[in-house]
Formats: C-alpha cells, sequence, structure tokens
C-alpha cells in the first residue's frame, strides 16, 4: 500500500520540476539569470545645442518622431514614436529635431531638454522625473547604469564685473544690491557660482567715476557674497590698476568675506595654485590667467597673477603656454575636475583668434574638463573639442559699456557634471541696462544672442 502511494506522488513531483524549469525561460528560450536584476535606467530629451526647445512632454514623444539609439531599443519606454534609429558612431540632431537617448551617452554638444518639466541633471528634480524604464539587466551592468543624484554638481560661470565708474555711481544712486537684484537668486542657484572679477575691492581708495582704473568699497562684498559668488578670478589687468598693494589688500578682504580667489597670490606659485572647490563628492580645481597687457604678473618672491603670453598683446610664448599645461598637470593631483578660466582674446571680437583656440585645444588635449574664457567685453563662439567644452569668452555681467548692444550683452553658464564629469552647459543669455544691471532674457533677445555664438561655433551638431 506504502508503494503503491509513493509512485503517484513521485511522478507528480518530477512533472512539477520540469513544469518550472520550463517556465524559468523567456519567450525566446533563454534562461532568466538568477543574478539579473531589475533597475530604472533614465533617458534623456536632446536637441540641436542651439535650438530654442527647453522642454518637451510625454505628448511629444509619442505623436512626434523622435530620433533614437539602436543601442537602446530594447530599453526605451514603449510610448515612445520612433522615427529614426540609428547607432551611436552617426548620432547627430539637427534643427529642432528630438532625440532620446540614455543617460549615460550624453555629451555637451547636445541641448539637453527637461522632460515634463524636470531636469535630470538637477539633482532636486530627479525623484519627480519620469523619463525611465525598469528592466532586468545581469548585475555585472547595473553599477554602470544606476543614476546616482548625490553625484550631480552644478555650477554657474559669469562673465566680467566691474563695480567702478559708472557701475559706482549707479551704486551711490540706488544701492549696493542693485547690481545684482535682477540675478541674484538664479546665480545663486548652483553648487559653486563663478564670476571674473574685474576690479580690486578695497577701501584704500576711493573709486573713480571715471576713466579706466577702477577700485570698489569694500562694502561690495557683502553683496557679491550674497549674490552667491563662491570664487572669483582675479587673473586679469584690473586687478592690478591702483598697485601691488590694493592688488594684496583685495585678496585679504575676498577671502576674509568667505570668497575664494583664483589667479591670485602673495607668489607665482601661490597664484598657479588651482582653487579647489568640494561639490557632490568631487573636487573642482580652477585655474586662471590673464593674458592681457597692464596685469600685474607674479614671480617667485612678489604678488600678482600667471602671465599667460599669446596675442595679440604678446608674441606665443612656448614657455608659458607649458607653464599653463604644468598647472593643469598639478592640479589633476588634488582635484577630480580641472577648469580653466583663462584671461584672454581681442576686445569686441565675437570670435578667437588662433592662439586662444591653440591654447584651449591644448589645456583639453592636458586634462581640463572645460575652458571657460573672459575679456573681450562680448560673447564669443563655443567649441566642442575632443568630447569637452570651451567656451571663447562669457561677455559682461556688470559693466557699464552702454555705447553698443554687443558690450551690454552677456551669456550666464552653466555648466553640470555627473562624476565630475561635464554632461550638459546651458547658455542663458542677458542684456545690461541702466549702465549697471543685468536681466536675464528670453524670446528674441535670447534667441538673437545665441545666433552670434552660433555662427562662428564649432564642433556642435
Amino acid at each position: 500500500m506504502k508503494f503503491k502511494i509513493f509512485y503517484p506522488i513521485l511522478l507528480i513531483t518530477l512533472l512539477l520540476g520540469a513544469y518550472f524549469l520550463i517556465s524559468n525561460r523567456s519567450e525566446e528560450g533563454e534562461q532568466i539569470s538568477s543574478n539579473e536584476t531589475t533597475e530604472v535606467v533614465y533617458f534623456v530629451p536632446v536637441t540641436n545645442y542651439f535650438s530654442e526647445l527647453t522642454d518637451v512632454k510625454k505628448e511629444d514623444l509619442e505623436k512626434s518622431g523622435i530620433v533614437t539609439l539602436r543601442e537602446d531599443e530594447e530599453y526605451l519606454p514603449e510610448y515612445i514614436n520612433k522615427e529614426t534609429v540609428i547607432a551611436e558612431d552617426d548620432f547627430g540632431v539637427q534643427g529642432d529635431k528630438i532625440a532620446v537617448i540614455r543617460w549615460d551617452r550624453v555629451t555637451p554638444n547636445l541641448k539637453t531638454l527637461s522632460f515634463e518639466g524636470k531636469y535630470l541633471w538637477d539633482k532636486d528634480d530627479v525623484v519627480k522625473y519620469q523619463l525611465y524604464s525598469s528592466v532586468n539587466l545581469p548585475e555585472s551592468e547595473v553599477e554602470a547604469l544606476r543614476f546616482k543624484p548625490e553625484k550631480l554638481v552644478k555650477i554657474n560661470f559669469v562673465g566680467d564685473v566691474m563695480l567702478s565708474r559708472t557701475v559706482g555711481r549707479q551704486i551711490s544712486n540706488y544701492g549696493y544690491n542693485y547690481p545684482w537684484e535682477k540675478t541674484k537668486k538664479i546665480i545663486a542657484d548652483a553648487d559653486v557660482t563663478f564670476a571674473n572679477l574685474e576690479v580690486p575691492i578695497s577701501d584704500i581708495y576711493p573709486s573713480p567715476m571715471s576713466g579706466m582704473s577702477f577700485i570698489a568699497p569694500e562694502e561690495n562684498l557683502k553683496y557679491i557674497k550674497e549674490a552667491g559668488i563662491d570664487v572669483v578670478s582675479v587673473a586679469n589687468n584690473h586687478s592690478a590698476n591702483f598697485g601691488y598693494n590694493v592688488f594684496l589688500d583685495n585678496l585679504k578682504n575676498l577671502k576674509a568675506a568667505g570668497i575664494e580667489v583664483c589667479g591670485g597670490g602673495k607668489t607665482e606659485k601661490e597664484a598657479r595654485t588651482a582653487t579647489v572647490m568640494e561639490a557632490g563628492n568631487n573636487s573642482f580645481g580652477f585655474l586662471c590667467q590673464s593674458a592681457i597687457t597692464g596685469s600685474l604678473y607674479a614671480d617667485d618672491d612678489s604678488a600678482g597673477v600667471p602671465y599667460l603670453g599669446i596675442e595679440p598683446w604678446y608674441r606665443d610664448s612656448e614657455a608659458s603656454i607649458g607653464d599653463l599645461m604644468d598647472d593643469i598637470v598639478r592640479a589633476e593631483k588634488v582635484a577630480d575636475t580641472v577648469i580653466v578660466s583663462p584671461h584672454w582674446g581681442v576686445e569686441y571680437k565675437h570670435y578667437p583668434n588662433d592662439s586662444q583656440e591653440l591654447v584651449g585645444r591644448k589645456a583639453i588635449e592636458t586634462g581640463a574638463e572645460m575652458v571657460v574664457g573672459t575679456h573681450p567685453h562680448v560673447v564669443q563662439s563655443l567649441e566642442y573639442y575632443q568630447g569637452k567644452y570651451i567656451d571663447y569668452s562669457l561677455g559682461n555681467f556688470i559693466f557699464d559699456q552702454e555705447w553698443s548692444q554687443a558690450t551690454k550683452e552677456g551669456v550666464m553658464l552653466s555648466g553640470y557634471f555627473y562624476n565630475g564629469q561635464n554632461v550638459s552647459s546651458i547658455l542663458t543669455p542677458l542684456v545690461i541696462s541702466n549702465y549697471a544691471q543685468p536681466a536675464f532674457v528670453k524670446n528674441s533677445a535670447a534667441a538673437s544672442i545665441l545666433a552670434t555664438i552660433k555662427e562662428y561655433s564649432l564642433g556642435f551638431n
């Protein structure tokens, strides 16, 4: 009796085992590995860098013909209406075409768009960001595709800031906050905000209301700090306008106010040492130098700024260019990411000269993640070179040059970094009014400024 019961039970057990074995295979007949895991994979809408598009909705991706990558097809959300599927090596976006690509494939020559008003590179938006798929991945692939918001960093860069002459007169009329009041909330919305300070801040001498020599009262420091400025370049010709003692006083005053200094020191070694800012589990090393005559150049036992000898004020100096490259190599030893900001170029020209291109490209080749230039007092072109971003001039930010439209215009550059690597760079155009007050602009005013930059830019799809 016992054996008659045992054999049917054994047969049922074998049949159930075979059933579960078959069930553990996918429809294609591939066994689902026990070391797979379900992971959220994010996607990013992108377009041509100079497109006016800023945001896309789910309905846009459902109705429009969207460019996608063949490598991403199996992971894409099902509702995306794919029009063109291409290989990654052939990827590019023309006009106002929209592409949807995996987050780790984004490069800074593309314009990243927000999705339903949320921007993946803004760590405050990630929790509500909805453009993703849940997919089964081998555990060996999960780490590379897992998005970690704590690795995101935003750095804002603004151009030439001058608080003397007519700007100083307007400050006397309207208050120290006047130059900053329309922009400070936006420029401060970053982990780090960088500016080129074209004026020493010191009470040693009064601020002149005319001329080409600038100095501004120490009361400005409070408002610079309140505007969110974390680090300033003093590697420019105007930081030396009132001599050695004022230059040193400026360094002291900035540091006492909690504002870090780039490109200035009591010796050349100090001036060339990277200014390191910590953000998002990464360190960012800023290097600043001046190629403009009238700068106070440092040496072994004298204060000043690093010398960069290039056209138009000097003949190209291989030695000084080599010094900058050495600075980059040293900076890489103390910072995860190196950003170079040269004060260079020809005033009032919208395109870089050959020397700027030479140095900018060589800095990227040597290890800089990004190059952001100042001095020409107008916006200059961009270049996407070897996967990295060069902005040759941001133009003016706070200045009193109202004698031309071009000198009243500038841009704020917002650089977004993931794990120290630049993944997106957004330009926000601005116009200065009443000789002192910048405001960010949209529509035709913004389009005009971006069109000027686009005309001479290289390497953008």
